[in-house]
């Protein structure tokens, strides 16, 4: 199965929190399943995290998140009375990057790490979907 996987930062085996069960997730796929990781970049992966994800990942993009970003999109969240979480990962940029995944290649899955970035596969009706915090759909 190829699977579109969405993080709000890079996975890695040096993080913490949503980051190493992310990584965990993709340690368990990477044997059955071939795997995009499209990640934000809020400051440089070490070595060590780019090649554990190299080594499990068939593609791995990720999308500059700095902080003039972030503010900006928390201030168009505030304007469209978005979640605070929704509106700090919301960018034109990634969205950009997922339309030309998307367009390029067919993917069986999208599956969104944690609610913040799940509104990104809603522009991909075509696109099945799952996030980590709900059941995984029946196959």
């Amino acid at each position: 199965m190829r699977i579109l996987f969405l993080t709000r930062a890079s996975p890695g085996p040096c993080c913490g929190g949503d980051q190493l069960r992310a990584y965990h997730q993709l340690r368990l796929l990477a044997p059955r399943h071939r795997l995009t990781l499209v990640c934000f970049r809020h400051a440089p992966v070490p070595p060590e995290g780019v090649a554990a994800i190299a080594a499990l990942c068939e593609r791995v993009v990720t999308v500059p998140l700095g902080g003039v970003a972030m503010a900006t999109s928390l201030a168009r969240g505030v304007l469209l009375s978005l979640p605070f979480q929704v509106s700090l990962y919301r960018h034109p940029r990634m969205r950009r990057v997922l339309g030309d995944l998307v367009a390029g290649k067919t993917f069986d899955l999208a599956h969104t790490q944690l609610v913040r970035i799940a509104p990104y596969v809603e522009g991909f009706p075509h696109l099945a979907s799952w996030t980590s915090w709900t059941r995984c759909p029946s196959a």
